[in-house]
């Protein structure tokens, strides 16, 4: 099966300044910044292809990470061999970085790759072929309508939280239940 190189460029914000000392080493170590402020990382479109990545040879995985690449995934719904145009300044970034990192490596050669492997000459590839498409700004109807953090609990048992707060609880638990997934560390750590 031939993997599929799309990737998106993914908006990452760390927590600010002289929070919690193990959530900040966490996105530092990432390669994510020590504050506050937007980092960018890219993301592969296709799981087989990210899992291709994380299984690749060490210097092959470390190319990718130093370059600014994650080892998740990220679908911006653009279509097949194309990225949307407000990605184009973050992808020549990323674009530039691989090329600066590409002689510090050890990567191996295309013999060295296997058929269902992570295939470099494939990924160069993808990257002449790849091209900007316009697209929609992102639907606002996922971001809740009111403050569900907030808004005031039931007085007592009998008296049920509205229709209104418990779908809004659900999202964010369920965003907050593929967060903790998908970075199983962050499950780890506490607050003092």
């Amino acid at each position: 099966m031939k993997l599929r190189y799309d990737f998106d460029i993914f908006d990452v914000s760390p927590p600010e300044e002289g929070g919690d000392p193990e959530l900040m080493g966490f996105f530092v170590r990432a390669g994510l910044g020590g504050g506050a402020g937007t980092s960018q990382v890219a993301l592969f479109r296709d799981e087989e292809t990210a899992r291709a990545l994380r299984e690749a040879p060490r210097a092959m995985r470390a190319y990718f990470l130093e370059s600014g690449f994650g080892l998740n995934t990220y679908r911006s719904g653009a279509p097949v061999d194309h990225y949307p145009a407000t990605d184009e300044a973050a992808r020549l970034r990323v674009i530039e970085r691989l090329t600066a990192n590409a002689g510090l490596f050890a990567l191996p050669g295309a013999e060295q790759t296997p058929p269902d492997g992570f295939s470099l000459s494939d990924f160069i590839a993808h990257l002449a072929i790849a091209a900007p498409i316009d697209m929609p700004a992102p639907a606002q109807a996922s971001t809740p309508t009111f403050d569900a953090i907030s808004a005031p609990l039931p007085k007592n048992r009998g008296e049920a939280p509205t229709a209104r707060a418990s779908a809004a609880l659900n999202q964010i638990a369920g965003v907050t239940g593929r967060l903790l997934r998908q970075m199983p560390r962050l499950g780890q750590l506490r607050r003092p």
